[in-house]
């Protein structure tokens, strides 16, 4: 017996941003018989992929129209979750799975171009990626034992990574996006508050705490390890001195608008869903908090970072100091963090931007990838009600008042 999966659209009128939010909604179903694995909106267009092939349908006023035949997936390949599912063109269409992402052109007969994970990241639990405007992929792979952002060449060969730290755990990814030069990924991650450990304030396993974070790196970082990667924070809007331990599980990002808009979900022991919240953040905000971050460290002497230490003490200002909440992540054999510091201890004039790292020519005091610990705060857009055990695995907007979300259940609301 076939199990079938309608697509669900379930049109809201209004995303209203006062705390008093008013809602209408209709429902519409469209059966495609068959479990959806992703989504991608390009235009008027909403492309849905399968477990072995895509279909296209066409955003209209009274709901979806198919418009044109289902597109199989190349021979041999058997769609599973996780996987990353992107409209580039008309007829160009990018699909991640556990082993590889694919590029797919459909504008005559279907041709693939293949970039494959390295053998030390089997079945990746999570994967997406971004094939930018120089035709490079970046692909965002968590794996279970590892994790690491990956950079792709011409040749579909891998030329740069940039591997998490051991401690990190529960990583997720969800998006993967360029803007104005830089390559950015979404998701979450487990991980001790660092300023806290280092400070004494708290110890390692009560300060691990799940964080949404925003990745990013740039395009044109010419080093084998991606030295340019900063991590931000981010809340949605929340204290941020009383944060909430939320997860991201589904997002995406509004050209037109210029804004970063995530679900974001709490849930419980059991993975039951207690609040869902849909946040946005406006991207020439986010960039001025990467370029922040970036300047904070480069302005920092060496020897003052080294004070964070005594924040728990409360010796002075430089002990507390926006440096103390930006760790460094150095990686190697034996990685280790530090509140960050100007790094080859350069002068002002000779200091180095952040997408000119390679240039650097010294041992001392090297680069590595930062992260800000100090939350970015977003803007609630909705508060959702509870979904119980269902799971947001993509996100499109549709509009300035509409968005479509895909559950794991296979059902797609608007």
């Amino acid at each position: 017996m076939l199990k079938t999966f309608a697509l669900i659209l379930v049109v809201v009128s209004t995303f209203t941003l006062s705390n008093a939010q008013e809602q209408s909604s209709f429902t519409e179903k469209v059966d495609l018989k068959t479990r959806l694995l992703g989504m991608s909106l390009l235009g008027g267009r909403l492309g849905v992929v399968t477990s072995n092939e895509i279909r296209f349908l066409q955003v209209t006023e009274n709901g979806l129209k198919e418009i044109q035949s289902p597109v199989g997936l190349k021979t041999g390949i058997v769609l599973r979750p996780p996987s990353e599912f992107k409209l580039l063109e008309d007829s160009l269409a990018l699909i991640c799975d556990e082993y590889n992402c694919r590029i797919g052109d459909f504008s005559a007969e279907p041709s693939w171009d293949e970039y494959v994970f390295p053998t030390e990241l089997p079945s990746a639990a999570a994967v997406s990626a971004i094939f930018t405007k120089a035709s490079v992929l970046n692909a965002r792979v968590v794996g279970s034992a590892k994790s690491t952002i990956l950079r792709y060449g011409e040749d579909m060969k891998i030329v740069a990574r940039a591997d998490d730290m051991g401690a990190t755990t529960n990583l997720t990814t969800v998006l993967a996006f360029e803007r104005d030069g830089y390559s950015y990924f979404l998701g979450s991650a487990k991980r001790a508050y660092e300023p806290d450990t280092l400070a004494e304030l708290a110890d390692h396993d009560t300060a691990r705490k799940f964080a949404m974070r925003l990745t990013r790196v740039c395009n044109v970082d010419g080093t084998n390890n991606l030295q340019s990667r900063i991590d931000l924070a981010l809340a949605c809007g929340e204290d941020k001195e009383n944060l909430e331990e939320f997860t991201v599980s589904t997002a995406t990002y509004d050209v037109v608008n210029d804004r970063l808009v995530l679900l974001a979900q709490k849930g419980d022991t059991n993975g039951v869903s207690k609040e869902d919240k849909i946040c946005s953040f406006r991207l020439p905000s986010l960039v001025q908090a990467f370029e922040n971050t970036w300047n904070i460290c480069q302005n920092t002497p060496p020897m003052l970072s080294s004070k964070c230490k005594y924040r728990r003490k409360g010796i002075g200002n430089e002990s507390s100091g926006p440096n103390c909440f930006i760790h460094a992540h150095h990686g190697g054999s034996s990685p280790y963090d530090t509140p960050c510091s100007t790094y080859n201890n350069l002068s002002p004039s000779e200091k180095l931007g952040n997408c000119d790292l390679v240039k650097s020519k010294t041992t001392s005091y090297q680069y590595a990838w930062l992260e800000q610990f100090q939350p970015f705060v977003g803007e609630v857009l909705a508060r959702l009600p509870s979904v119980g055990r269902r799971m947001a695995v993509s996100l499109a907007l549709a509009g300035p008042s509409a968005a479509f979300a895909l559950y794991n259940d296979g059902s797609l609301i608007r």
